[in-house]
């Protein structure tokens, strides 16, 4: 009886929700871009003369990797206790200054079929913070790339990365 009526809940809960089961099931596991979809009316753009691939992998280039994220996550453990660090400690965090911390986020969600990037760990916010990288094709050689988060410092932190870095790379579209 219990298990029929827990049944009868889990699909109620599907069919009231408001959304596709699949949508539900995405929001409640954390890897929907619902948010962040709709944050795309006040996104960051800008377009550039490549090929979605070509930009899709120079936007993958600019996270951080195993080893630099360690390190990103060591300083800010560290950040976190400054006034009560030990000598030995206070020594470390400078020379992890020091190293030159490549990369700008971490990849929490990437689909080249739905052709976005979903990024966390953006220096200067919540590490939790999401920020969508959005690739919509403009033609055959340019990409227009919208940056949207429900935060506006996540949004032109990693949109002032991607462009600069993409800008380096490949000639800006300017419509």
């Amino acid at each position: 009886m219990k298990k029929y009526f827990l049944h009868g809940i889990i699909i109620g809960c599907f069919c009231l929700g408001g959304c596709s089961p699949l949508e539900m099931v995405k929001t409640i596991w954390g890897s929907s871009t619902r948010a962040l979809e709709n944050a795309r009316v006040d996104a960051i753009t800008q377009s550039f003369e490549c090929g979605i691939d070509e930009c899709f992998d120079a936007v993958l280039a600019l996270k951080r990797d195993d080893k630099t994220r360690v390190t990103y996550h060591r300083i800010k453990e560290l950040e976190a206790q400054e006034d009560n660090l030990t000598d030995t400690e206070k020594v470390e965090l400078e020379e992890l200054y020091e190293k030159s911390v490549e990369g700008y986020f971490d990849v929490f969600l990437q689909n080249r079929v739905k052709s976005h990037i979903v990024v966390m760990g953006v220096d200067g916010n919540v590490d939790t913070t999401e920020v969508g990288i959005f690739f919509i094709p403009e033609g055959q050689s340019s990409v227009r790339i919208e940056v949207s988060s429900l935060s506006s410092s996540a949004k032109k932190t990693v949109a002032d990365a991607v462009f600069a870095k993409l800008s380096e790379k490949f000639p800006v579209n300017d419509f």
